[in-house]
């Protein structure tokens, strides 16, 4: 028969792995490259890759695009040019195609990065209503081989709709989409966090 000690402690030993599962997740989707990443960045074998993504909805309200602990709103994916192609999705809680930030702050602004391999890549940015559509947004981007650090540029989402409270975009304009150049706002990011890694280079993405 279980004691009352022994209850308590099972509980306690849940509320401890609850606690560390939780700031491992966290962790695996915020905060600076790790010793691997970093060795794979100057080693060449992959590029940071930074962009920011913006989203409003038609009368100009702000919806976030990576609401924290709301979900994943906004999907980025790697797929193929062609129509229905299978698409890799990108993973805000870890894994090996994972979404970084590097603080709250600069996730509540849109600012995210990822790692890709040098060459041409095809990037697939969809609200989560979108992704089971036959056509979603698709964008070409070049990564080329001494380039550690690649801003791809801002992108303004017009949104259809969004969630409550404005938390995440549900449907993407694709009609009205913009790519803007911040690139002085991507310098400061790349200098505070990630200056050991080389000069930030920036080689816009490009739509399909």
């Amino acid at each position: 028969m279980i004691g009352e000690k022994d209850i308590k402690l099972q509980l306690l030993l849940k509320i401890i792995l609850c606690i560390a599962l939780t700031v491992m997740l966290i962790n695996c989707a915020s905060g600076l490259p790790t010793v691997k990443e970093r060795s794979d960045v100057l080693s060449g074998k992959r590029s940071v890759v930074l962009i920011r993504i913006m989203c409003e909805l038609k009368d100009g309200t702000q919806v976030k695009s990576f609401p924290l602990y709301q979900g994943e709103w906004l999907l980025i994916g790697k797929s193929s040019p062609k129509l229905g192609s299978n698409v890799q999705w990108m993973d805000q809680y870890g894994g090996s195609r994972s979404l970084r930030f590097f603080s709250d702050e600069t996730r509540e602004q849109g600012w995210v990065f990822f790692y890709l391999e040098p060459g041409i890549h095809y990037l697939i940015i969809a609200g989560n209503e979108e992704v089971l559509r036959l056509y979603v947004p698709r964008f070409e981007v070049n990564i080329p081989k001494t380039s550690p650090v690649v801003y791809l540029g801002t992108l303004h989402f017009p949104c259809l709709w969004a969630h409550s409270d404005g938390k995440g975009c549900g449907s993407i304009d694709q009609n009205r989409i913009e790519i803007l150049n911040e690139e002085m706002e991507a310098k400061k990011l790349v200098e505070d966090n990630l200056s050991d890694l080389g000069p930030l280079q920036t080689y816009l993405i490009k739509p399909l």
